[in-house]
């Protein structure tokens, strides 16, 4: 069973390219497009996110779960580390777990919370309760200054290329598609996941 996005609980710790950089890569002066050169920055951030199917910098997440799967792997990585993890019971009271009755593989990718060697087994929880199981967690790189270099080019390259061609088919131009070199960046940051 997929785990449900629960709500993204606080926004990352801040974007690692600022309007100045951009700026100095498009080699733009004025401040006119500082707004709009903003939300290039932010639509590369999402754009490198998904493309290396990993979140870039330290974001608190819940995600909840029907019932406990075997092991519990968070969609968004690298994990860092469980909040908490909570659980309607089969009497339909709410439980949270004490931190000693699961275990948290931040290591591998995904990342995986399992029941220790002594619970052995997750409690049971409500039958036909939707998110019965909700997990807080964190994902992500631990700081700005932790932020893949690799990223950095990538979203300066897209910022470069959506800022010169702002609509999608300009006539009598050439068509022009997201530049190689940035796919190609991000290509290298993906993860592969554990068999």
């Amino acid at each position: 069973m997929e785990a449900a996005m629960g709500i993204v609980q606080s926004s990352e710790v801040g974007l690692p390219i600022t309007v100045a950089d951009a700026k100095e890569h498009l080699r733009v002066t004025d401040t006119e497009d500082d707004e709009y050169i903003r939300r290039l920055i932010v639509a590369s951030y999402e754009y490198a996110q998904t493309a290396t199917r990993q979140q870039l910098q330290a974001t608190n997440y819940v995600e909840t779960w029907d019932f406990f799967p075997r092991v519990i792997e968070p969609n968004r990585w690298p994990l860092r580390s469980v909040t908490s993890i909570g659980y309607t019971d089969e009497n339909g009271t709410t439980q949270t777990l004490s931190s000693t009755a699961f275990q948290v593989d931040t290591s591998n990718t995904p990342g995986r919370i399992a029941p220790t060697a002594d619970e052995v087994t997750w409690p049971v929880t409500e039958g036909g309760t939707f998110n019965a199981v909700t997990v807080s967690y964190t994902a992500g790189q631990s700081s700005v200054t932790a932020f893949d270099v690799r990223a950095k080019v990538g979203m300066l390259m897209l910022i470069g290329h959506w800022y010169k061609q702002r609509e999608e088919v300009v006539v009598g131009a050439t068509a022009m598609e997201i530049p190689t070199m940035a796919k190609s960046l991000f290509q290298s940051m993906k993860t592969s996941v554990y068999p």
